[in-house]
């Protein structure tokens, strides 16, 4: 079981819980209040599990899915994270329980991602909230920006807006 958690500034958590371990809220965080105030007693206490990986400035976290579709191979096993502010797409690649990348992507939409969901045709298709509009819309994501396909020898990768904010991915 994974879990997302929308905190306070800076204490947006993915967690991978385990039964009858403490996960520290609100002892230990890396958030502060939205008034600026220190929560609890600090990052890290004996006893308490740290979560798998947080970010800080946060993303508002919403809906999450693993990918485990035919169109894009490679990205098998990757956790798709929507992100209400500031209005993005996260892939986490992981090595078992740990995040190895972050990949930021679909930044130009302009709009709070709501829900990200793996579709029986294998794509993701995504929710967004487009507050200017007043209205929701359902968008795949291969509709939105092409889905990287792995390149065979000497072909070269399509290109994709992407953001790398955490270790180089290796794809």
């Amino acid at each position: 079981m994974w879990t997302l958690e929308h905190g306070s500034r800076c204490g947006d958590e993915l967690n991978h819980p385990e039964a009858g371990k403490n996960y520290g809220w609100p002892v230990i965080t890396y958030g502060v209040d939205y008034n600026g105030t220190i929560i609890g007693e600090g990052t890290s206490k004996p006893g308490m599990e740290q979560p798998v990986y947080y970010w800080a400035p946060v993303i508002a976290p919403s809906g999450m899915t693993f990918y485990t579709g035919k169109t894009s191979p490679e990205w098998n096993g990757s956790l798709f994270v929507g992100s209400l502010n500031p209005g993005l797409l996260v892939r986490l690649t992981l090595d078992g329980t740990r995040v190895v990348c972050e990949e930021r992507y679909l930044s130009e939409l302009k709009s709070r991602l709501r829900e990200a969901q793996h579709g029986p045709d294998g794509r993701l298709s995504l929710l967004t909230d487009r507050m200017m509009e007043r209205s929701f819309e359902s968008q795949t994501l291969d509709k939105v920006l092409p889905i990287p396909r792995t390149a065979s020898a000497g072909q070269p990768r399509e290109a994709m807006s992407v953001a790398r904010v955490f270790n180089p991915c290796s794809s």
